[in-house]
């Protein structure tokens, strides 16, 4: 079971022929993603929209059908312990700590036992943590 993170979720919308094969492999409701990738998805959709006002519809609509097609997973407790204790554990290493949001996902993938998608390098970074793919590769 996988959660897909902001990279993933944007390869998705953008039509990356690699990362949409391997999509298009999952069976259904084995495919998550965080109501954080959620929310930094519709940002981005969000000042497209205020660039290009005319072109994003097809973009807008794949992202809507995406995300509906997906177990959105919210932050709880339990999830904010396991975002304390990856920070912790990079800082205590002496590595940076991941941005914030980066954090939350990764929780998210550690406490729900998820294998993280992304092909973001701080992510990819914690392999040593929780299982890690990168469908571009």
């Amino acid at each position: 079971m996988y959660l897909l993170d902001t990279t993933a979720l944007i390869d998705l919308i953008e039509r990356l022929p690699r990362v949409l094969a391997r999509f298009g492999q999952s069976l259904p409701g084995t495919v998550f993603a965080s109501v954080i990738s959620q929310g930094e998805v519709m940002i981005g959709l969000r000042l497209a929209h205020r660039l290009r006002p005319d072109g994003l519809t097809s973009e807008v609509e794949r992202a809507a059908d995406l995300l509906d097609s997906l177990i959105i997973l919210p932050v709880t407790s339990t999830i904010a312990s396991a975002y304390a204790t990856i920070q912790a554990d990079l800082m205590s290493r002496g590595k940076a700590r991941l941005r914030i949001n980066d954090g939350w996902i990764a929780a998210t993938a550690l406490e729900h036992h998820l294998t993280l998608v992304t092909s973001d390098t701080h992510l990819k970074s914690l392999a040593d943590m929780l299982r890690v793919e990168d469908w571009r590769e």
